[in-house]
């Protein structure tokens, strides 16, 4: 059977660096079509086992459906700024 491996080809991080110096390059990292198609599967069989037990923290915004980073927005600006008119200290 042949296995396909990544292949990491070395790039200069700029057209005018000396060649000759190993510290002017930086790896690229070619990962065949097939390899994505497994990180995104088994990355949503990781998100739905989370989903099923529960194991999200219940204001976590990343990683979850109909959660964005305005969700955690809103939440901070309800809950802070109630606490300001009152004249509470918030510490977030």
């Amino acid at each position: 059977m042949n296995h396909r491996r990544a292949i990491i080809t070395p790039r200069l991080k700029n057209l005018n660096a000396d060649p000759a110096d190993v510290n002017n390059y930086r790896s690229i990292s070619n990962f065949t079509f097939m390899s994505k198609v497994v990180e995104r599967l088994v990355c949503r069989q990781i998100i739905a086992y989370v989903n099923k037990h529960n194991l999200f923290f219940s204001l976590q915004s990343a990683y979850r459906k109909y959660h964005v980073t305005e969700t955690s927005v809103l939440k901070l600006a309800c809950d802070a700024l109630p606490a300001a008119y009152r004249g509470d200290m918030s510490h977030f």
